[in-house]
């Protein structure tokens, strides 16, 4: 199912295609850095290399699994 949200004060929007691969994926990949880093809040929250890599996760589970397409309203 495509989902679409609104970002930039309304101005664009973000579509993915929602599916049941790729829920999994993420779950998979929130997974590995639990394993990799910390499995509890206050630990990632005292751990530098847990906050220092959170960005990272997520920006792969971006671009790499939900696969964001953003477009413009003006264009």
């Amino acid at each position: 199912m495509k989902r679409t949200f609104e970002v930039y004060g309304g101005d664009a929007e973000v579509s993915f295609n929602d599916t049941k691969k790729l829920r999994d994926e993420v779950f998979e990949a929130v997974l590995r850095y639990y394993i990799d880093y910390k499995h509890s809040g206050e630990g990632i929250m005292q751990d530098d290399d847990a906050q220092i890599y959170a960005p990272q996760v997520l920006a792969d589970i971006a671009d790499d699994i939900f696969k964001f397409k953003l477009k413009w309203k003006n264009e």
